[in-house]
């Protein structure tokens, strides 16, 4: 079993965070996270030296959800100090990877992007962001509606513009069979 273990790739050691997280299997690689001070880096590997490379940069100083493959796309969610970023999308290479929806919700949060709930079906992502007005006053007014996809993963539209009806306060996505997504929300009268 020890001549199965070998160090694929040492990374220079920077004065300040130098992690590899949020691990992926996917197209037969490995995709993950790696931190080099405060930027956050997506990378891949075939499990050799020379083929674990940079894809892309997404994010810097903060956290990220993990990663939910729909349809051979990974999606990532990312925030800054708290600050909600962006959902990216990726098919794996450098130019397949790009930034797919500017999450509206900028509260504070301290519990990272539970709150997004990215999640697969089949054939599409379903997430929770805000669309109400943000502003800098306290409470904050919660406008969490469930989001989705097209079945090409583009056009993310709330289901509240999809079927006019408001599910405002969506924010537990519980369960994803097939196409099917299962979820709690307020009905508001």
């Amino acid at each position: 079993f020890a001549d199965e273990v070998h160090l694929v790739k040492e990374f220079p050691p920077a004065a300040e965070y130098n992690t590899i997280t949020l691990t992926r299997a996917f197209k037969g690689k490995l995709y993950f996270i790696h931190q080099v001070y405060y930027f956050y880096n997506l990378m891949v590997s075939d499990g050799t030296e020379e083929s674990t490379q940079l894809v892309k940069q997404i994010g810097a100083d903060g956290s990220h959800t993990g990663f939910v493959e729909v349809d051979e796309h990974l999606f990532i969610a990312e925030e800054s100090q708290g600050f909600a970023g962006y959902i990216h999308k990726s098919d794996g290479t450098t130019a397949g990877t790009q930034e797919f929806h500017d999450l509206v919700n900028e509260y504070y949060f301290t519990d990272g992007l539970d709150w997004v709930n990215l999640t697969a079906t089949d054939d599409m992502l379903y997430f929770v962001d805000n669309t109400g007005v943000m502003s800098n006053e306290y409470p904050y007014e919660n406008n969490f509606q469930l989001f989705r996809t097209d079945q090409t993963l583009q056009n993310p539209r709330s289901l509240e513009s999809i079927y006019g009806i408001s599910l405002e306060g969506t924010d537990n996505v519980t369960a994803a069979e097939a196409n099917s997504v299962f979820f709690t929300t307020q009905w508001l009268d």
